[in-house]
């Protein structure tokens, strides 16, 4: 487009007092025409780099939440990990090909960039001592992806356009997550696999009010921002049906993480001295209550009598948190590795407090409680990392929040650090950060809450390393080679979990060969995969195959010593192979970690009287 005489010399006027999208914006001109007038030919593709990075962070928030893959047995939040992970591979890609541009790499300086690398790269320090390879990259990967996002975020955030379309782009993700849940409950929608209504793209229900919990905050901020009526009206429009949502979700964690989230939001938007000590007193008060009462609650359950008689989800938390601790203690530096948990309890679940409900059909996989999780499995260095950036994020909050000038930044910041308040009540009961998409928000919160204190604290303290050409090149093919590997294993991963799902049918239907066929594809595409070994071991054993299920499930024991479902099927193939000694020494096993087990104490019984049994696996 040629530029008229008067638009030219009105551009060189303007600049650089204006920035040149301004510019463009006031003569209705495209940027990358202002720039060219300017010979701003770098800063130019540095714009539009920046543009590309945007966008496909907006993608990667709007399309996570329902991201599904039907035929598999984790059919959401495998598939979305993969999304976000890829997702992640190419901003960084991105970043990368920018710096190369610009000869330098930009970033904010500031302790919570420190810390969020920090937790970003201890889980990969202590990835030795985890249990399993898999389960230890599934997590640490995931984790590193996510606060990635933390970085990119925080540059964009250095532009207000980029906090107004990140915040609409969450509220439009919200609001297909709702309406799909709604449409489920109400209409009946059966075209999103899920194993509950009213779970959207989630599978669980719990977890969709994990997720929607964050977004309310963004709902509110946003109805209290717009000028537009249209566009106020519809944001609290659906907050309240979001509200409505939760509610019918009967997810008591939700409700809690709610309700925290307006006092939150209460302390933060008060300016009266008196009225802010009282809600913050009232924090106080609920903390002095509630941890010495879980302290006790703790310390004095009497084990299955009290489960028994009181029973609920709430006390089982309890019991196994109590169990939980005896873990830290164990190892309270480096902890047992990303993802060991479910690995390591099941030696633990008579510690402190008899976990009766743990068995070879009921297994726990999660903590219920993500600072204990955190605790176990990366060690107490782990566990202040986390919650150090949490709490160190909201103490800035309440600090910062008077230094903000504009409403845009108001806004932002209460609906962000209160996402972040409901992600911290929803953790103490449930496991946010073990899944796919809170992680993500949990981050995102955190790079736009950050830069915007720190730009309206004082100017966004930001650094600039000078990146010579060749070792740009050479980090982008890094980054791509490593991206690639990462893909490639990610749907490797999703072959193999769609195999593990039909062998598994398989089994229950009885149909013993077809489930060791499909096991053994599913083997072949990720050989990491312990509960994969597991059902091979169990198909070898019910076809007749017993010294090659007896190697497989060796092999699994050895790593997992304390998988009860691999121990008990070893026990039955060593007795049906007419090796009592060995089968016996199994059960032992077997009753070493469920003393409890009543199958396993009459088979024992048995093989001591007679010295001989053929047990049928159903």
């Amino acid at each position: 487009m040629e530029l008229t005489r008067k638009q030219k010399k009105q551009i060189e006027r303007e600049y650089p007092g204006k920035s040149p999208e301004q510019i463009a914006a006031e003569l209705k001109l495209k940027t990358g025409t202002v720039y060219r007038e300017l010979g701003l030919q770098a800063d130019f593709w540095d714009h539009r780099l920046e543009s590309a990075t945007g966008y496909v962070l907006c993608a990667v928030l709007l399309c996570a939440p329902v991201v599904f893959i039907r035929g598999l047995s984790n059919f959401a939040d495998l598939p979305q990990r993969v999304f976000v992970q890829t997702g992640v591979t190419v901003l960084s890609a991105i970043w990368l090909v920018r710096a190369i541009v610009i000869g330098k790499i930009r970033f904010v300086i500031d302790w919570s960039t420190v810390c969020v690398a920090a937790f970003m790269l201890w889980p990969f320090m202590i990835l030795p001592f985890s249990g399993n390879r898999y389960e230890g990259l599934y997590a640490a990967t995931h984790w590193a992806a996510c606060g990635l996002v933390f970085y990119f975020i925080s540059n964009l955030a250095r532009k207000d356009v980029w906090i107004r379309r990140i915040g609409l782009t969450l509220v439009v993700a919200g609001i297909g997550v709702v309406l799909l849940g709604v449409g489920q409950k109400l209409f009946g929608l059966r075209w999103v696999p899920a194993r509950a209504p009213f779970a959207a793209a989630f599978a669980n229900v719990n977890m969709a009010a994990q997720y929607l919990v964050m977004i309310l905050p963004v709902f509110i901020a946003t109805g209290g921002y717009c000028r537009n009526i249209f566009l106020r009206v519809s944001a609290y429009a659906f907050a309240v049906l979001t509200c409505g949502y939760l509610f019918y979700t009967n997810c008591r964690a939700a409700w809690f993480a709610v309700a925290v989230s307006c006092i939150w939001t209460g302390y933060v938007l008060t300016t009266k001295k008196m009225l802010k000590r009282c809600i913050a007193g009232l924090a106080v008060a609920m903390t002095v209550v509630f941890l010495p009462l879980s302290a006790e609650l703790l310390q004095s359950l009497p084990s299955s009598k009290l489960y028994k008689t009181v029973g609920g989800s709430a006390l089982y938390r309890l019991i196994v948190w109590n169990n939980s601790l005896s873990m830290i203690q164990e190892r309270p530096i480096q902890g047992f590795g990303p993802g060991s948990f479910r690995i390591y309890y099941p030696g633990y679940i008579y510690r402190r407090t008899l976990d009766v409900s743990f068995d070879k059909e009921v297994q726990i996989r999660r903590a219920h409680n993500d600072f204990i999780q955190v605790g176990v499995e990366t060690g107490l260095v782990g566990l202040v990392l986390f919650a150090g950036l949490l709490a160190g994020s909201l103490f800035r909050t309440a600090r910062g929040y008077r230094n903000l000038q504009y409403p845009l930044h108001k806004a932002a910041v209460v609906g962000c650090t209160a996402g972040i308040v409901a992600f911290i009540s929803s953790a103490f009961f449930s496991f946010p950060l073990q899944r796919s998409i809170p992680p993500l928000l949990l981050f995102a919160y955190l790079g736009v809450a950050t830069a915007l204190l720190l730009r309206n604290g004082h100017a966004l303290r930001g650094a600039e390393c000078r990146l010579p050409r060749a070792i740009g090149v050479v980090a982008l093919a890094v980054v791509l080679v490593a991206g690639g590997a990462l893909l490639r294993y990610n749907m490797r991963n999703i072959t193999c979990d769609r195999y593990f799902r039909t062998a598994m049918k398989m089994e229950k239907r009885g149909l013993n060969k077809k489930a060791l066929a499909n096991g053994l594809k599913a083997h072949e595409y990720n050989r990491g995969r312990v509960d994969v070994l597991s059902t091979v071991g169990r198909a070898y054993v019910t076809t007749g195959k017993i010294d090659k299920g007896i190697a497989t499930l060796e092999h699994v024991t050895r790593k997992h010593p304390y998988n009860l479902n691999a121990a008990f099927i070893l026990g039955v193939a060593y007795a049906n192979n007419k090796e009592t000694e060995k089968a016996l020494e199994n059960f032992r096993k077997v009753l070493k970690i469920k003393p409890d087990f009543a199958e396993a104490k009459k088979i024992v019984a048995i093989l001591k009287a007679t010295g001989t049994l053929q047990i049928n696996l159903k």
